[in-house]
């Protein structure tokens, strides 16, 4: 007797020197992945915290600690979330209704079009971001309503005649680095998070010091 098909999942491995990720509990980092293997081909997942209990053995009284940890990168709407940056992490984008496999993540976008309606957008964001990755030195962050440009050319010339990019504050963000506080220039593209790392120009990666001024 054949065995029925699972559903498979893509990871990533580099979601461990993420620091979102990497600063969250065991049991968030748990429940996290009980989420992604449980929630539908679009990211949706109906809220069974009983069922997560039963299913991962965290303790019933921290299980709704561990959830509120990942509500970042969630969206929670009449009982459902939303995991922001799942169809990316399935490289899923972007998504074509003539495509067999992609069907059924419209479908179920549609389904849940009431809950969320933003689902099309945030992914035609997501999608553009990763097109211009370069171009994700001061961009806004997803809760800004600033709509000006954040980067200029510099008219400097450096090693090799090459322009620099020249930075500036990125509204509403300061620098990631624990006691910091300076104001944030450059976002680090990537992550579980939507909404990335911030960093000040000092604590930039050195790479990225070459190329920005």
């Amino acid at each position: 007797m054949k065995k029925p098909l699972m559903a498979s999942r893509f990871t990533q491995t580099e979601k461990w020197d993420d620091k979102w990720f990497r600063q969250l509990s065991p049991n968030a980092k748990v429940l996290y992945w009980y989420i992604w293997d449980k929630c539908d081909i679009a990211g949706f997942w109906e809220v069974d915290l009983e069922g997560a209990v039963f299913h991962t053995k965290i303790a019933e009284g921290s299980i709704r600690g561990a959830f509120e940890e990942l509500m970042r990168g969630f969206d929670e709407a009449g009982g459902w979330i939303w995991i922001r940056k799942f169809c990316y992490h399935q490289n899923n984008l972007p998504l074509n209704p003539e495509n067999n496999a992609h069907k059924g993540v419209l479908k179920r976008i549609l389904v849940q079009r009431d809950r969320f309606p933003h689902v099309l957008e945030t992914l035609k964001k997501q999608l553009f971001e990763e097109k211009n990755k370069g171009a994700n030195v001061g961009l806004d962050s997803p809760t800004s309503k600033s709509k000006g440009k954040s980067i200029s050319i510099s008219k400097g010339k450096s090693k090799g005649n090459e322009k620099k990019i020249q930075l500036f504050p990125i509204k509403g963000r300061t620098c990631r680095e624990h006691g910091c506080g300076m104001p944030a220039v450059y976002k680090i593209p990537g992550g579980y998070s939507d909404f990335g790392e911030f960093v000040c120009s000092g604590h930039m990666p050195a790479k990225v010091k070459e190329k920005y001024a």
